[in-house]
């Protein structure tokens, strides 16, 4: 039983990251050049962080953007604190195991 439920949550992450994949356009060479050491044979240069700098002061300021989350927009803070999980309808709740799969 115990192997099942190993297998089950390994299925269950397998399944979260290739909907992560999907939903965000990625590619597996896009995550294996976010995991890449690659040797830095940079050292650190206090002129070269000082003309960063100088470059920077030039150029025109751009604003982060505001990101909108839909169905968050205009909810309070005191209704967003109160979001949180569904214990009644947890994956593996009625297993009888030391843990639970939730999901907003």
């Amino acid at each position: 039983m115990k192997k099942l439920n190993i297998y089950f949550a390994i299925i269950a992450i397998l399944l979260c990251v290739a909907v992560i994949f999907k939903k965000n356009n990625l590619t597996i060479q896009a995550l294996i050049s976010l995991f890449a050491i690659t040797p830095n044979s940079e050292v650190f240069d206090f002129n070269a962080a000082d003309q960063i700098a100088k470059e920077k002061l030039k150029s025109k300021f751009v604003p982060t953007p505001v990101y909108k989350i839909p169905g968050l927009d205009g909810i309070s803070f005191e209704d967003y604190r109160q979001i949180e999980y569904k214990p009644d309808v947890a994956i593996w709740k009625n297993l009888a195991l030391p843990y639970q799969l939730h999901f907003f």
